[in-house]
């Protein structure tokens, strides 16, 4: 048996999740995944993908990185619905 992920912490590109981040994400079922994004929709779609695998937003925190400028990002809070109990 391998080992077991906890926790998945995630700042992909502006591009989103990879078709391998995906594939990983799907085969080790992370209890737990922190999800940052600055660009609302690809965070949409992988969101989207993310809960489609059983998972749970839990919260949704914006930070302004970068003051004095329009740019905010995103980060979330997942857990694996079996996980929750």
């Amino acid at each position: 048996m391998g080992e077991v992920i906890d926790l998945l912490v995630l700042d992909p590109p502006k591009e989103g999740l990879s078709k391998l981040d995906k594939t990983f994400i799907s085969q080790n079922k992370p209890a737990r995944i922190i999800y940052k994004s600055s660009e609302p929709t690809t965070l949409a779609r992988d969101l989207q993908t993310l809960t489609s695998l059983s998972y749970a937003i839990e919260s949704v925190y914006l930070v302004d990185e970068l003051p004095q400028t329009f740019h905010i990002s995103a980060v979330v809070k997942l857990a694996l619905l079996d996980a929750l109990g």
